[in-house]
């Protein structure tokens, strides 16, 4: 039995085995870029370190909060 998540995998491998963009335009800008902060370094630069994520929605229970309410009071 298919879940919701498998129907939206289904869908985006189609959507990439039709797509013949050439990608090396996109490589190309991408190492002209800065190299990316450290992740780890962030998060022990303080005491502590925090990874959070706010929905406002889920594919499965729908609306969880409302969409003015602040992702930081919410945390």
């Amino acid at each position: 039995m298919a879940t919701y998540l498998d129907a939206i995998l289904d869908l985006h491998r189609e959507r990439c085995a039709n797509d013949h963009r050439d990608l090396a335009p996109l490589r190309e800008s991408c190492e002209r870029l800065p190299a990316a902060p450290s992740f780890e370094r962030a998060l022990r630069a303080r005491r502590f370190g925090v990874i959070a994520e706010v929905k406002r929605r889920s594919p499965v229970r729908g609306a969880m909060t409302s969409a003015e309410i602040s992702p930081r009071e919410v945390a």
